[in-house]
């Protein structure tokens, strides 16, 4: 089912109109973070470590009523969160990386983000000789395009910004949904019938050039709710897997969609300053990353740590055949929450 009227929700927002709300951005204050530092001690006290411990761990109350704030303003309002004032320099990085997992599994489930199952994950340039070598572009210091993550959330903390640049660039793919309704109905069908998307050497069979087992709707209307899978890299690479051809009408789609998100009237440029925390929905919002250039120094290169987040309320926005195609393997997650 298409989606046939314009969408005017909060997920419906603007570079301007999330630019001047200031509903999404959240600040730590001195007693969050003391009760943060305490929550840090007793898990080192009690022996555990980074991806072995659930909410019931990580004692917070104050922060625990803020994160459960943002998780409402992902799920009901803009799909965009910025959790601000962690005091990342105080910490080791050991110790930092219990913050942020701590924080996450009092948001929802970490799931598995790559074919080794990491569930917190490292971005950051890989270099060898001076040169990239990391085989994902979040290793790599160029831009990456709009995209979505195969989560309900992603998030990202910030522990050391570039010397320039790497800016994270969002846009709501509702908006996106609403302006090609209005230019460009005829584009919509193919983005709701979905296309074949490459797995990039991370699907079940770990293979090069593997395809999803089915298409990948970039669009899904489901229980009056609007979803989102959006990566034009992945769809287009569905031909690499040899078995697959998008039609002209798929690519004049695709292409289109691709060329939206980049008008600066939809999406918003954020800049992460280190102890920042961005967390957003997969389902209404794409994003991107310009390019950067970092310090020589190793010790002062970009470094953020991400976290993919499974909301605990089932398919609270897609469908159970969405969902399954949707978490393709990445379903590692914690033993017990409590």
């Amino acid at each position: 089912m298409i989606c046939d009227h314009q969408i005017t929700d909060p997920s419906a927002w603007t570079a301007r109109s999330l630019g001047t709300d200031r509903s999404w951005r959240i600040e730590f204050d001195r007693k969050d973070l003391a009760e943060i530092e305490n929550a840090v001690r007793a898990v080192n006290e009690a022996g555990l470590p980074t991806g072995e411990f659930g909410w019931g761990d990580f004692p917070l109350d104050r922060v625990r009523a803020k994160l459960s704030h943002a998780k409402e303003i992902l799920k009901s309002g803009t799909g965009v969160a910025l959790l601000r004032g962690l005091d990342v320099g105080r910490y080791e990085e050991a110790d930092i990386a219990k913050v942020y997992w701590g924080i996450g599994v009092h948001m929802g489930i970490p799931v598995g983000q790559n074919r080794h199952g990491d569930r917190l994950g490292r971005v950051e340039a890989i270099l060898e000789a001076g040169q990239p070598i990391g085989d994902r572009g979040y290793n790599r210091p160029g831009p990456l395009p709009f995209h979505a993550d195969f989560s309900d959330t992603v998030g990202l903390l910030c522990i050391r910004k570039a010397q320039s640049g790497g800016a994270s660039v969002i846009v709501s793919s509702v908006t996106l949904h609403n302006h090609i309704l209005q230019e460009r109905p005829d584009l919509l069908a193919p983005l709701y019938e979905g296309m074949y998307t490459n797995l990039r050497n991370e699907g079940p069979h770990r293979t090069p050039n593997e395809r999803s087992e089915a298409p990948v709707k970039a669009f899904e209307y489901y229980n009056g709710k609007l979803s989102c899978f959006f990566s034009i890299d992945r769809y287009k690479g569905g031909e690499d897997t040899g078995d697959v051809k998008l039609t002209p009408l798929q690519l004049e789609a695709l292409d289109f969609c691709n060329s939206c998100a980049q008008n600066p009237e939809y999406h918003y440029v954020m800049d992460f300053e280190p102890g920042d925390i961005q967390f957003l929905n997969n389902h209404t919002v794409l994003h991107a990353r310009t390019s950067y250039v970092d310090y020589p120094d190793p010790a002062r290169r970009r470094f953020l740590l991400r976290i993919w987040i499974r909301f605990e309320e089932e398919d609270y926005r897609v469908s159970p055949t969405r969902s399954r195609i949707f978490r393709w393997g990445m379903d590692k997650v914690l033993p017990a929450m409590a």
